[in-house]
């Protein structure tokens, strides 16, 4: 067997809507797991919690490798559900969790962000979102949860056919990237 063999096939619709299997290396896989360990600020010490389920790429490679090659827990979600997420957090010690944007625009809109901000969870370290697209004010307000937490941010989007998390924002970069949201690049 060779790095360059294929470990799994993912199946995703991608832009068409139409399921498509793409094929993942070893290699790849391997590489997604180590360079989603500081994505998620992992350790042997940490507790990363995530719903994303194992037929994704996410699911099985950037959650599961990362959690292996950094030695620490990966603590499995069933599903997502509101109040059960936040009380799984607080009950497991989540020191990292994943949440797309469209779920942490469900914890906002049902929990809210005072009650969210006073939540028991000294554990948490680190809240990486993404996946999905958002806009100024979501950005801002989670921005500003994250202060009132006391926890870092990060945000990740990629694509299932390049096997990694694609492109990052680190938690240093996040302030930088807040001020110069908006009309950037060129509208195509």
């Amino acid at each position: 067997m060779s790095e360059h063999d294929d470990a799994d096939w993912i199946f995703t619709s991608g832009t068409t809507g139409k399921p498509k299997a793409v094929a993942l290396t070893h290699g790849g896989s391997v590489a997604c797991g180590i360079q989603a360990m500081p994505l998620w600020g992992l350790d042997a010490t940490s507790v990363h919690q995530s719903f994303a389920p194992f037929f994704t790429s996410t699911g099985c490679h950037t959650n599961l490798l990362s959690c292996l090659a950094a030695g620490c827990t990966l603590a499995v979600e069933p599903d997502f559900h509101v109040v059960r997420t936040l009380e799984r957090m607080a009950r497991w010690g989540t020191t990292s969790t994943f949440l797309i944007n469209s779920t942490m625009q469900l914890l906002f809109d049902r929990v809210g962000d005072d009650a969210l901000a006073a939540l028991e969870l000294p554990a948490l370290r680190r809240i990486c979102h993404g996946g999905q697209p958002g806009g100024p004010a979501f950005y801002r307000r989670l921005w500003a949860l994250a202060q009132r937490m006391g926890v870092e941010l990060t945000n990740v989007y990629g694509l299932t056919e390049g096997g990694t998390a694609g492109t990052m924002l680190t938690p240093a970069e996040h302030t930088i990237a807040l001020e110069r949201m908006g009309s950037f690049g060129l509208s195509i």
